[in-house]
């Protein structure tokens, strides 16, 4: 089926434009002012919104990093928080691949599409398509549970997608109102966990990567929640995972987690750090043997959480307050995503920055990928630890 142009809701911008004129066949519906509203409604399209979640508040504090050029990236790195609407399309489409959805008017929608690249409209590769592949239909209300990776992320998973099935009340009344789940990736041990724990019925589960192009009667969506981490999110997530599967034993006081070898990024002399924190009394933890609520609980037990960069921090949101958290970045990616969640789950947030291999500068060591092997800066760890534990 091929979509039809709307040159009147077209993305207002050149980008958007341009990629629309050369592939052709796809119009874009803009978050045109006042078209958004909380309780809104198209009947063109043939869908309402509801208001979910208030916008996210932008962190300000970042007085436990002492690097300014961090400091500096951290900042720069904020995307723009907005509020959480869910929305139900008549007749809306899904396509997986790319992450895109399209109302009954063929035009997609920019608020809950999201395969952007970068978050540029325009940039989604379902413009590189001139005709979708066949259309699968469903019957009834249908939730999308698909998000960044495709669930194949920890972080994407818990904070993105598996939230959606407490939020999904405020539009339905109750989740057994959802006829069907879509979602391409289940064989994830964390995403069984989620989805058992809240009744997931397995009759109700369409794949997408089988069925990539789908449209159903009712068509359930949420926007972006742009990385950030809500506080509501924290509550529902503690709700369904902290009274279960205790941790056997005294839960440790501080943990530091180790990325484990099948990891990217790897730190070249993490061995050095794992016998200074246990020096220092700290609990060495992996995560990718543990179930949801196994991690949940060992970070609510922990004073202080040490970890590098990646889905585990995710489990910041089972911590309690005031617990303390030193963040270990590669030198070459920093994402201000858990110093926000970190400022509003009232923790406090410590970081640094690792140094490239073999003694090369960050500037001379530019070309090397995000996810290449670093080496982590000791001293600056020493200088952080001591930092985290004062007071303690």
């Amino acid at each position: 089926m091929k979509v039809r142009a709307q040159p009147n809701v077209v993305q207002r911008s050149f980008a958007a434009a341009k990629m629309l004129l050369r592939h052709g066949g796809l119009g874009v519906a803009s978050p045109i002012e006042g078209l958004w509203n909380i309780g809104g409604s198209d009947d063109v399209g043939g869908w309402t919104v509801s208001g979910i979640l208030p916008a996210a508040n932008m962190p300000k504090q970042l007085s436990g990093v002492a690097d300014p050029a961090l400091r500096r990236r951290l900042r720069a790195g904020l995307n723009t928080p907005k509020k959480i609407d869910g929305a139900i399309f008549r007749n809306g489409r899904f396509f997986q691949p790319s992450l895109a959805t399209m109302d009954q008017a063929n035009r997609l929608l920019y608020d809950y599409s999201f395969g952007w690249t970068d978050l540029v409209a325009g940039n989604n590769g379902v413009f590189a398509l001139s005709r979708l592949p066949p259309i699968y239909h469903l019957k009834g209300r249908a939730l999308v549970l698909d998000t960044r990776g495709h669930a194949g992320n920890y972080f994407h998973w818990l904070i993105e997608a598996a939230p959606r099935m407490a939020w999904v009340e405020a539009i339905t009344g109750a989740l057994s109102q959802v006829d069907h789940y879509i979602l391409g990736l289940t064989d994830s041990k964390y995403v069984r966990d989620t989805l058992g724990r809240l009744g997931f019925e397995d009759r109700k589960w369409i794949d997408s990567r089988r069925y990539p192009h789908l449209q159903a009667d009712e068509l359930i969506v949420f926007s972006d929640t742009r990385e950030f981490v809500h506080p509501e999110t924290a509550r529902r997530l503690q709700e369904w995972f902290l009274s279960r599967e205790k941790v056997a034993g005294p839960s440790p006081r501080a943990i530091y987690v180790s990325r484990g070898p099948k990891s990217s990024r790897q730190a070249l002399n993490e061995a050095e750090a794992v016998a200074f924190f246990e020096t220092e009394g700290v609990s060495v933890v992996e995560m990718d043997d543990l179930s949801v609520s196994e991690q949940a609980n060992l970070f609510h037990g922990a004073e202080v959480v040490i970890a590098h960069h990646g889905a585990a921090l995710a489990n910041l949101v089972f911590c309690k307050q005031g617990t303390r958290v030193l963040e270990i970045f590669p030198p070459l990616y920093q994402k201000p995503i858990y110093w926000a969640a970190a400022e509003t789950l009232g923790l406090s947030y410590h970081a640094v920055t690792g140094l490239p291999p073999g003694g090369e500068t960050t500037e001379s060591a530019s070309s090397l990928h995000c996810s290449a092997p670093f080496s982590l800066d000791m001293e600056a760890i020493r200088v952080a630890w001591k930092s985290v534990c004062e007071g303690l």
